[in-house]
């Protein structure tokens, strides 16, 4: 949510814990994940394509969650955050491709 109160966007859970229900790959709160089959300290490559109201996420090349009813605005905003105290995060060489 933005300051202004408005909804800012969708998010793409990083969350490594068994039995969550909204794991590493979820379209976090609308497509839980589906078998997204990554660990802590283990490297995997996420994709995220989204164009408008469609979204799929793939996790080395399984997609694990898709969605065709995202009703928010696809503005091409892109946000990585950790919510963990004392944990760690890397991204490597992170990239963003337009679709048209």
């Amino acid at each position: 949510w933005g300051t202004d109160g408005r909804p800012r966007g969708y998010e793409v859970q990083i969350y490594n814990i068994l039995d969550t229900t909204n794991p590493t790959g979820s379209i976090y709160g609308v497509v839980p994940a589906e078998d997204p089959d990554c660990q802590d300290g283990k490297w995997f490559l996420m994709q995220i394509i989204s164009d408008g109201k469609h979204s799929t996420i793939r996790i080395d090349g399984k997609r694990v969650a898709e969605s065709d009813s995202l009703s928010l605005p696809d503005d091409g905003s892109i946000a990585l955050q950790m919510h963990s105290k004392d944990a760690q995060i890397e991204f490597l060489r992170p990239r963003i491709k337009r679709l048209r």
